[in-house]
């Protein structure tokens, strides 16, 4: 899977992360609209003190040290130097202990998935 990072900032050993695209195909085969990418950021940032960073949705892996000190949603296309990225795209910010920010320098983490409950509606 293509890496789904937006910037590292080693200072801070922060890593700024694509979460959701709208109208893009994710990792799961969803496409997502912008208004449903906007009610789940909302949702995160309401219930953030019960958000944990873990490692692909597996009990028993959470990451006690990292935390969440970003979430914003693009307000327009943003040029990058691979392509753009889409407005209302939700981007989170996540701050790591050394040794696991030296793993996504060493690309073994790159990218993220939001753990969320969906209901799917037959239209």
């Amino acid at each position: 899977m293509e890496a789904k990072i937006v910037r590292k900032i080693a200072s801070l050993n922060t890593v700024l992360f694509i979460a959701l695209v709208p109208d893009e195909v994710d990792g799961n085969g969803d496409i997502i609209s912008a208004d449903e990418i906007k009610k789940a950021a909302y949702e995160f940032m309401l219930n953030l003190q019960e958000k944990k960073v873990n490692v692909n949705h597996e009990e028993d892996t959470e990451i006690a040290s990292a935390h969440f000190v970003e979430s914003y949603l693009t307000l327009f296309d943003m040029e990058r130097g691979d392509g753009v990225i889409p407005q209302w795209t939700w981007i989170l910010g996540i701050q790591f202990d050394d040794e696991t920010y030296e793993k996504i320098q060493n690309e073994d983490f790159v990218w993220i998935s939001i753990e969320g409950l969906w209901k799917y509606e037959k239209l």
